[in-house]
């Protein structure tokens, strides 16, 4: 009588209540990424403001300005595959030392921007480093330490970040660019940045299993025990893939072209709000409408979370990506105050809790290994697509605002095409197996 072979895979653990190292990943990650941001937001960013002031530099034509463009969003865009790399590789911790080295370097730098050279060598170590040792690391150790939990985990960690950025959103460039051209606040972050890099560091753990724990805090000795006991078959195998077997799933590319297509309506919606507003809400004050988008969008992250933990991950998706694209309905009719208030409150709820699921479906799809390299690999795609995709809707809204044609027809159209997004992500189906663990697991 011929029995299967026993594999050790990893297997799905039993949560506890208790308190874990997890966690502590979770916050501490939570106050890096509010200060390092991420290609939307963060410090650089926030940087990037100063060189305005110089209008010199506009002066000198529009390939320096596509300088400045380059070395902020695309440099950090497009270290992400190679950040993503290095850190299943190498781990965490180092990417986070050196990524928060180079990020507050690249502070003191910006204190002598009124030299173009220095304004670029500044901007190029900032965006090095908030690229390195921000966003992928965390989520990495994020998602090795998390799987029942994991989407909560990571919401939790986001939303400082998405704090930040609503408030950077939310407030008029004027305002930041006179913050960050203080001397005074630029030592302080610089100094607060550098003396946090090595303890920081030192916080991080790549793997629960290394340490004696195991994923959402549970009993290392009872899942040994059951990994000797019963065959692998008889347990839920979770998946493990390579960056190479990632991408030739339909998985990794049911994700990043519903996520691509997604981002295109807040760009939709930003466009048509301003044109409604002036053409029907001018006696509103706008301001307090923009505050209460960006507070339903951050207090909205957890709940994508808890939602995202609750339900399968694809179904969590398809409803925050359904909310978007329904507020572009919404804003296309409409006519009435109470109209334009919910299509900005929709909005908000659907881009806010769309957020963390979208780095939470990587690591339930394509398991740990390699987490880290699909993830950069898919935000590069996802953003480039989704950002020609973006500047096209601009320019034909732009336009036709121009020729005082109505926003109704392309705006529902625009709401079609971002529904396709959700829809793609019913198609996702359940987490399975990759090609070289069913290789294993054959008799």
């Amino acid at each position: 009588m011929s029995c299967r072979k026993v594999v050790s895979t990893p297997t799905e653990a039993e949560p506890t209540n208790g308190w874990f190292t997890g966690w502590r990943i979770v916050w501490v990650g939570a106050i890096v990424l509010a200060i390092g941001g991420s290609p939307q937001g963060g410090l650089p960013q926030f940087l990037n403001l100063g060189f305005r002031e110089f209008h010199e530099i506009w002066d000198a034509g529009p390939v320096l300005g596509w300088v400045f463009g380059l070395l902020t969003l695309a440099l950090q865009l497009l270290l992400l595959p190679l950040v993503g790399w290095a850190v299943d590789r190498w781990g965490a911790r180092p990417m986070v030392l050196l990524g928060l080295a180079l990020l507050g370097s690249g502070v003191v730098l910006y204190l002598g921007r009124q030299y173009v050279p220095m304004l670029i060598l500044s901007l190029s170590a900032a965006s090095i480093g908030s690229a390195m040792g921000t966003q992928l690391p965390f989520l990495y150790a994020v998602n090795n330490w998390f799987r029942r939990r994991r989407a909560t985990a990571i919401s939790i960690m986001l939303l400082p970040p998405a704090a930040v950025s609503a408030l950077g959103h939310g407030l008029r460039p004027a305002h930041l660019m006179s913050a960050v051209a203080q001397p005074g606040i630029l030592v302080a972050a610089a100094v607060f940045i550098l003396a946090i890099a090595w303890p920081v560091s030192r916080m991080i753990r790549d793997r629960p299993e290394d340490w004696g724990q195991q994923p959402d805090g549970g009993d290392s000795h009872t899942q040994v025990a059951l990994s000797l006991n019963r065959p692998v078959v008889a347990a839920r195998v979770l998946p493990d893939y390579t960056w190479r077997e990632a991408l030739r799933t339909r998985a990794f590319w049911l994700m990043t072209l519903g996520a691509a297509v997604l981002s295109v309506a807040p760009i939709g919606a930003a466009y048509l709000d301003i044109d409604v507003y002036n053409r029907a809400f001018s006696s509103l004050d706008h301001e307090w409408v923009r505050w209460l988008k960006a507070a339903l969008l951050v207090a909205s992250v957890p709940l994508g979370g808890l939602l995202g933990d609750y339900l399968p991950t694809r179904r969590a998706m398809f409803v925050f990506g359904l909310v978007q694209s329904i507020s572009l309905v919404v804003m296309a009719f409409t006519t009435t105050l109470p109209m334009y208030l919910l299509a900005v409150a929709l909005s908000g709820i659907g881009t806010g809790g769309g957020l963390p699921l979208t780095f939470a479906a990587r690591g339930a799809y394509f398991g740990r290994r390699n987490f880290a390299t699909i993830t950069g690999l898919s935000l590069v795609l996802m953003r480039i697509s989704g950002g020609g995709a973006g500047r096209l809707t601009a320019a034909v809204l732009v336009g036709l605002r121009g020729l005082g044609g109505s926003h109704t027809l392309p705006l529902l159209a625009i709401a079609l095409m971002c529904a396709a997004g959700p829809v793609a992500f019913l198609f996702l189906g359940d987490p399975k197996p990759s090609p070289s663990q069913k290789s294993r697991l054959e008799p």
